[in-house]
């Protein structure tokens, strides 16, 4: 069966919608607009991450139930219906070989501090 594919502007009003919510541990806003791919096969979202770290992140984020009932609301907002969550690598990740930067010990000091990670980049 065929996979549906979101509009984008449909996509946007979902990030848009929990951008608003503060995830538990990390930006779901952010993690989502990380993600490579999103379609819709049969009642479930399929969220496609091209690196592990987001996907572990946003697994970690659907683990609390208040990160999830934001993210399912914004869900149903946005796209008109409850879906079911699959997070799944793109077919062309890489595994990062640079450990995720929140296992640096500055970077978790800093956090410790109250600070956030606002945006990744590669080097």
């Amino acid at each position: 069966k065929a996979h549906v594919t979101i509009a984008p502007e449909q996509w946007g009003t979902l990030i848009r919608g929990v951008s608003r919510y503060k995830g538990r541990r990390f930006n779901v806003g952010a993690l989502l607009r990380s993600c490579k791919d999103r379609y819709l096969d049969g009642e479930t979202l399929v969220l496609a991450f091209s690196h592990r770290s987001n996907l572990e992140r946003m697994q970690q984020e659907l683990d609390d139930p208040q990160s999830l009932k934001a993210i399912n609301e914004a869900i149903a907002q946005s796209l008109g219906n409850s879906y079911h969550l699959r997070l799944t690598l793109d077919g062309n990740a890489k595994s990062s070989i640079i450990s995720s930067p929140t296992e640096s010990p500055l970077v978790r000091a800093a956090m410790d501090m109250g600070a956030r990670i606002l945006e990744e980049r590669e080097l």
